[in-house]
């Protein structure tokens, strides 16, 4: 934040609570208001949304062997049928990560996510 954007009447050495809101903005509802406050604790929030998604990503790693005696039983699999599935599944997983990897890598962080989305 620059100081044009600061109030004028904060001294110099002093951060102002919010930013001045702009004449076009003034008159605008809450929301638009709300969307001119930074985000309190965003690190954490962020940190938050990590976690989470490690935590999907190792339910979803589960889940197969989870369902491992339904599937037996409901598809009439042996072990030897169910052991090819998740290998199967390994190998795709680890040739995914390896070639989308080196793809993220090439083409940069941010161009990565905009087509991942």
């Amino acid at each position: 934040m620059n100081r044009s954007e600061l109030d004028p009447s904060q001294t110099p050495g002093n951060r102002a609570a919010e930013p001045v809101v702009p004449a076009r903005l003034a008159s605008a509802g809450p929301l638009a208001r709300a969307m001119l406050r930074p985000i309190l604790r965003l690190r954490w929030w962020i940190g938050g949304l990590l976690l989470a998604s490690i935590i999907i990503n190792y339910i979803d790693r589960q889940t197969l062997s989870a369902l491992a005696p339904f599937l037996k039983q409901d598809q009439r699999w042996a072990n030897e049928d169910y052991a090819l599935i998740v290998i199967a599944f390994r190998i795709a997983y680890t040739i995914g990560q390896t070639v989308f990897g080196r793809a993220l890598d090439r083409i940069g962080r941010r161009l990565g996510h905009w087509k991942g989305d």
